[in-house]
């Protein structure tokens, strides 16, 4: 399982988007998420920081458990639904940026 933590360090929050998705999940300052993926499918292909936002261009992502997860520093699941609006997160974590490994994770450089 690989394994990367996206933590808010800044005062204010950070809104994390997964593309094509177009899934949004919102870090509070001094909060972060927890992303994992087996190690068996094609990681990220590119991560984009701007002022208040990260975005993480996965191509190949597919909303389903065997893929990927998104947990909140509680450890519960933010599951993505579809819907006929833009998908939002069943609960809400809240994001300045700071990237850092989990301790059974690769090192993943931050910007």
């Amino acid at each position: 399982m690989f394994r990367f933590q996206v933590a808010a360090d800044g005062p204010t929050p950070l809104t994390v988007r997964f593309e094509p998705l177009a899934w949004e999940v919102v870090i509070d300052p001094g909060d972060h998420i927890l992303v994992e993926r087996p190690e068996h499918g094609p990681g990220p292909g590119t991560f984009c920081h701007a002022p208040g936002r990260l975005t993480i261009l996965e191509p190949d992502f597919r909303p389903d458990r065997t893929w990927a997860r998104v947990r909140t520093s509680a450890g519960e699941e933010i599951t993505y639904e579809r819907s006929s609006a833009a998908p939002r997160p069943r609960s809400r974590a809240r994001a300045d940026l700071a990237i850092r490994p989990s301790a059974a994770s690769p090192t993943v450089s931050g910007w």
